[in-house]
This record gives C-alpha cells, sequence and structure tokens, in this order.
C-alpha cells in the first residue's frame, strides 16, 4: 500500500474485498467436494440463486393455506365445539379462529366466559353461511360455487358481508363487496344498497 492510500473496507464478514473472494471460492470448492451444489448467491435485489438459469433451485410459494385446510379437512387436533342453532355442530380450532378474528380472540383468549369453555353457541347465523365463513378462515378464499354470478352466491356473498363485519373481518368483507358489485342487477340494487349503507361499505 502507497502512503496516503485509503484501504478498501471490510467486508461484513471482517476480510478484506481479496480475502472475502478467496473463502468464497474455498467455500464453493468444499461443497462441491461433498457433492453439493454451489452456495447461493445474492441478486440485485436479495433473491437466492444457484447455478446458471437450467440449475437454479426453484422455491415454491408459501403453502400455509395448505396446512390450514388440511387441519380443518382432516378433523386434527380440534379444540372448540362451535353450536349454531339447535343441532347443528362444528368442530374447529380455536387458535385459527382467534388468529383469524380479533372478535373472536376477545371471545376466545380473555377474561370472557368462553374463554374457559370447550365450546360457544352463535345465535342469528345460518348453519350455510357459518361453514363458508370457516372455510374463508381456515382457506382465505370464498368456497368454490361463489365463483359463479348465481342466485345463490349473491345470496351468500351478502350473508358473509354481515358475518364479515360482525367478526371484523375486513378482507372478507371486500371480497364480499366485490362479489356484490359485480352481481348487482335491477332485482338485488335494492337490497345490496340498503347492505352497503348500513354496513359502511365502499
Amino acid at each position: 500500500m502507497r502512503g496516503g492510500e485509503i484501504p478498501p473496507p471490510p467486508t461484513p464478514t471482517g476480510l478484506c474485498p481479496a480475502a472475502a473472494r478467496r473463502r468464497g471460492r474455498g467455500r464453493d470448492e468444499d461443497a462441491a467436494a461433498l457433492g453439493f451444489p454451489p452456495v447461493a448467491a445474492q441478486g440485485r435485489h436479495g433473491r437466492s440463486r444457484v447455478g446458471d438459469d437450467n440449475t437454479s433451485v426453484i422455491v415454491p410459494p408459501a403453502d400455509l393455506t395448505k396446512g390450514l385446510s388440511n387441519l380443518i379437512d382432516s378433523g386434527l387436533k380440534e379444540d372448540l365445539t362451535v353450536r349454531i342453532g339447535w343441532f347443528k355442530r362444528f368442530k374447529v380450532h380455536a387458535c385459527v379462529l382467534s388468529a383469524r378474528s380479533p372478535v373472536f380472540r376477545a371471545q376466545l383468549c380473555g377474561s370472557m366466559m368462553e374463554s374457559r369453555q370447550s365450546s360457544i353457541c352463535i345465535e342469528g347465523m345460518d348453519d350455510k353461511v357459518f361453514e363458508a365463513l370457516l372455510h374463508y378462515m381456515y382457506k382465505d378464499s370464498l368456497p368454490a360455487f361463489m365463483e359463479e354470478t348465481t342466485e345463490e352466491a349473491t345470496n351468500m356473498a351478502q350473508h358473509l358481508l354481515v358475518a364479515a363485519d360482525r367478526y371484523a373481518g375486513e378482507r372478507l368483507k371486500l371480497m364480499g363487496e366485490s362479489k356484490l358489485s359485480k352481481a348487482l342487477d335491477v332485482k338485488t340494487a335494492g337490497f345490496t344498497l340498503d347492505l352497503a349503507e348500513r354496513y359502511n361499505c365502499h
């Protein structure tokens, strides 16, 4: 180093750039000797990449909702019974309901009496509507039959909008609003606009 020259800044490892490059080459050589692919390098935007475009490791999308869906479909470790009316019962997971709704969280995890019980009763809601609400809570989507613009789907969207407002499900509420706006016609306009005003829809 000539007098007065400022040395290059150290890398995050504390090594100078030349030493860091040597360590990186040694690390890749060690990995190759063990039969592993080269260590992933970071691209400009922080995305991990390994090898060239033909050998890069593809990371699949997140599948959290698939795992939650399997919970309700398999009936694994259900710890709460929800009673709808006199006869209908749903076995659910209190932690999932609590995570998806602040109202359920206060009811099941707070000081309310329901937090100490293994079953709760929901009044003023049809069992089909609660089933659709559970579908959303576990799968983060609407039931398949609501993909079509049918009278049944529109009717369910109206009920789910009310349920979303009741349990503070803002995303579900917006999904209901979207469905109803697309299905707006002469027969449904009056009731839909009344719902929009009553529940502060956009």
